[in-house]
């Protein structure tokens, strides 16, 4: 009997470090990277104090400037830039207004914002609404940024 004991509580041991592996995942940091800024930005002089703040993570020096441009003028490329430095900031519910505002303006910036804002609802623990918004995600035949990522994050979450 006592050898019968020894495979379920290896079974057991097992199962456990499984879900404490899973639980300790930060799916956010994993899956996060800047979206790459455009040409059209990166070579306006007036940008650059801010994309270099981006870049060094010093993302709540960056949020300012790119908010007042972006109330400005609604470009949907600064709005972008400008859901970056909420992220980076851990502002997620203000990152979130904001890609939903670039999916408004430009529609076809649409499975940007909606890969972003599912990394904000997983950085939330909104985990309910993250695993829906991934689902969804994946069933867009048209949602080709970071598709496999989507994938890939649907078999794990």
């Amino acid at each position: 009997m006592p050898f019968v004991m020894v495979p379920i509580f290896l079974m057991g041991a097992f199962l456990i470090y499984q879900r404490l592996a899973y639980e300790s995942t930060d799916f956010f940091t994993e899956n996060f990277r800047l979206y790459p800024v455009p040409a059209s930005l990166s070579e306006d002089e007036s940008f650059k104090p801010s994309l270099e703040a981006l870049n060094a993570s010093d993302y709540s020096i960056a949020v300012e400037p790119l908010l007042q441009r972006f109330n400005a003028t609604k470009d949907a490329r600064i709005g972008l830039q400008l859901a970056m430095a909420f992220m980076g900031s851990k502002d997620y519910w203000a990152a979130i207004t904001i890609l939903e505002e670039v999916k408004g303006i430009e529609p076809d910036l649409t499975s940007q914002s909606e890969w972003y804002k599912i990394l904000c609802l997983i950085a939330l623990e909104e985990k309910n609404d993250a695993k829906a918004m991934i689902e969804y995600y994946c069933e867009q035949p048209d949602f080709e940024f970071n598709r496999e990522r989507a994938l890939e994050l649907k078999e794990k979450y």
